[in-house]
């Protein structure tokens, strides 16, 4: 197995896909694009085509990482590069369906009538389809002569939402002839809109990965590019590849002129969580117009700790034994006094109001570092579910103090939680709660991918659910609000909707003939 270093390598890739927005075709305010806009267009464009690149090298890490290294021949049978090579592929499967958004949101673009619009947009999109389709077959190939390798993949992938086979029929599609003829009339329509590219990087990707392409399937071999006659298909449109059920999946993380944000959970709901939830609290949440954590695949995809504000604090941390632990800590006063005493200089930001009035009270892994949060911005998110563990009050102090040493640590792109320089999402939660000494803790899920050991907010949920009413149950369900999406409000619902939420894909498959009845979900409102 590569030793992990190269896996640094993949850093900022992470933080392009964790920072991309792209625009919902159903909540588009205009197609046309005035002077201003189109500015704001370009800029956007330069930005995407940074995040672009960043899929591209990622998928082609993984490919080589997983189709060279996961199994060695000697453990095939073996459990741990059994799972290692199986996660690998989840995490390729997940790129490849956030790049194909990315895709699909310039196919919609490419209709507007602004020509520079539709020229940019157009090639974009083509780009896109290219890396998907090189580095799709790269993975096929590479496992042409394995058999085993490929069986591995044909099982259910439940968090993606994909039934047993759907490796066959994924090689089926990316072979077919006519993604092959749908390669020859997009490059067409490419190069009919001029050689002059005035992205650099595109137009050089462009040609590498479609000559990689054509001499994967030989398709140079059967007909001449210039002579194919385009069959009566649109040009201007692309195939998906695992097509999502929202035509593009509308993703936030910068402003994005086009798409007009709003939150299924009500401000009314936030005051119910304000007044219901204690410091020490777990929370996790998915959004359907987010791209959090792209290649952890699972419903569930944040996760922060709540520590409510100061007085919250100091009415939950006032008993005697917490006024013992100070004094282990040769400290005269409350939990508060300590917290104020040790972090100084990033305490003053747990009461510091945003811009909308909140104050913060939540800790989270963001890709921006390890930050104080408000708990208004985190429930912008399709579910929420708080999990509160069964813990002493000591035990939550001290989750508590491990949380504000952390912050400030930046993002830990690699998702390796064997280490704590660096900390991304549900891995803040793992290293609060860590046993440690004669601390209880919580013990999370674990599973290996990359090399790497990690445990996704995902699988915490699941852990819940399997170990719910044993001997083993951990935490407890405070409150679960579940949204069918945008615009349909969130509601309270129950335990055993919750239990069930962990099944859910990330994404939104809209292949019918490819999903179990059990994984069917309704598609939101205008979805047709």
């Amino acid at each position: 197995m590569k030793n992990k270093a190269p896996l640094k390598q993949l850093l900022w890739i992470n933080l392009f896909a964790l920072t991309f927005t792209v625009v919902f075709p159903s909540r588009l305010q205009s197609t046309e694009f005035p002077t201003s806009e189109t500015r704001t267009f370009n800029s956007k464009l330069k930005e995407d085509s940074e995040i672009i690149q960043g899929f591209r090298k990622k998928l082609a890490y993984m490919a080589d990482y997983a189709l060279m290294d996961a199994i060695p021949p000697e453990g095939i049978k073996k459990p741990f590069y059994i799972e290692n090579f199986i996660e690998t592929w989840k995490c390729f499967l997940d790129n490849l369906m956030a790049l194909d958004s990315i895709g699909r949101a310039y196919t919609t673009l490419a209709a507007s009538g602004d020509p520079m619009v539709k020229r940019e947009s157009f090639k974009t999109a083509y780009w896109v389809f290219l890396i998907e389709y090189r580095f799709s077959l790269e993975w096929i190939n590479a496992l042409a002569e394995n058999h085993e390798k490929g069986e591995l993949l044909n099982q259910p992938l439940q968090e993606l939402g994909l039934p047993a086979g759907s490796y066959a029929d994924f090689k089926t599609h990316v072979q077919s002839v006519e993604k092959s003829v749908e390669l020859i009339v997009k490059d067409r329509v490419y190069f009919s809109y001029g050689s002059k590219d005035n992205l650099e990087a595109r137009a050089s990707q462009i040609q590498e990965d479609k000559n990689s392409i054509l001499k994967m399937n030989s398709l140079s071999k059967l007909v001449p590019l210039a002579k194919v006659t385009p069959p009566k298909a649109n040009p201007m449109e692309f195939s998906g590849w695992f097509p999502l059920n929202r035509e593009t999946a509308p993703w936030k993380g910068k402003p994005n002129p086009w798409f007009s944000n709003a939150s299924p959970i009500s401000l009314r709901q936030v005051e119910f969580l304000v007044k219901n939830l204690k410091p020490g609290d777990m929370l996790f949440s998915h959004r359907e117009w987010d791209l959090p954590n792209v290649g952890l695949p699972g419903y569930w995809n944040r996760a922060a700790l709540f520590i409510g504000d100061s007085a919250a604090r100091a009415d939950q941390f006032n008993l005697p034994e917490i006024a013992e632990m100070m004094g282990r800590f040769d400290f005269k006063g409350d939990l508060e006094g300590l917290l104020k005493k040790n972090y100084h200089d990033l305490y003053p930001l747990s009461a510091q109001l945003d811009g909308k009035g909140h104050i913060p009270r939540l800790i989270e892994a963001t890709p921006d570092g390890v930050r104080f949060k408000t708990l208004e911005s985190f429930v912008e998110a399709d579910s929420l579910c708080v999990l509160r563990p069964r813990l002493s009050t000591m035990e939550k102090a001290y989750a508590l103090m491990k949380g504000f040493k952390y912050l400030g640590r930046p993002f830990d792109f690699n998702y390796d939680y064997d280490s704590d320089s660096a900390i991304a999402g549900s891995e803040l939660l793992y290293l609060i709660y860590k046993p440690e000494g004669k601390r209880k803790g919580l013990i999370f899920p674990v599973r290996t991918m990359l090399g790497n050991h990690l445990s996704s907010p995902n699988a915490i949920v699941a852990q819940f659910d399997s170990q719910f009413e044993t001997l083993a149950q951990q935490t407890d369900l405070i409150a679960f609000l579940d949204s069918r999406g945008w615009p349909e409000p969130a509601e309270f619902m129950g335990m055993g909707e919750f239990r069930q939420s962990w099944k859910r894909p990330k994404w939104r498959i809209s292949l019918p003939n490819l999903l179990p009845k059990t994984a069917h979900f309704p598609a939101p409102p205008g979805d047709g």
